[in-house]
């Protein structure tokens, strides 16, 4: 599910530490020879095999086991850093934790603080736009078990207080 059909390399590949990936896609020639020097794979830029998309589709095998060797002893954030500094599309594939410790989303203001009634604080996400420069937050916490019952069954759809109990 990570392959494409017109483009090679391009995939998800394993990186150093317990379920770490990044993701990798080169989709023109100069992000190839981006790729190459990267990896100090200089040899491939010569190789006429891999010379275009086209070969380099053919050969996606020996490409993607390179690069998953390349890459399993690496972190997948140096990795993205290092691609990106030769113009190759690489992102790391995000934990809930990652997320959730991204320096840029917490810079852009992604996350709100909720208080539950219990006086519980859960951070959540907030609207990934923007409305007069403000990203919207919840403006409430989410409700209770059962909490609007009798708004939705009794005032909305009109069922009697009787048979929302026995509900």
């Amino acid at each position: 599910g990570n392959r494409d059909e017109s483009m090679a390399p391009h995939g998800v590949y394993r990186c150093a530490g317990a379920d770490t990936y990044v993701s990798i896609v080169v989709s023109t020639d100069d992000e190839w020879k981006g790729l190459c020097e990267a990896m100090g794979r200089l040899d491939w830029r010569s190789d006429q095999r891999l010379a275009d998309g086209p070969g380099r589709l053919l050969h996606r095998e020996e490409l993607d086991a390179c690069i998953n060797d390349w890459t399993a002893i690496r972190s997948p954030f140096d990795l993205m850093e290092l691609l990106q500094g030769k113009g190759v599309a690489a992102v790391p594939s995000y934990s809930a934790r990652n997320v959730f410790d991204d320096p840029h989303l917490k810079e852009r203001d992604f996350f709100h603080e909720v208080t539950e009634p219990s006086g519980e604080i859960h951070t959540v996400f907030a609207a990934p736009w923007l409305v007069d420069g403000r990203r919207p937050g919840p403006t409430r916490p989410a409700p209770s078990l059962g909490q609007d019952n009798q708004a939705v069954f009794g005032d909305l759809l009109g069922v009697p207080a009787a048979e929302i109990e026995r509900l």
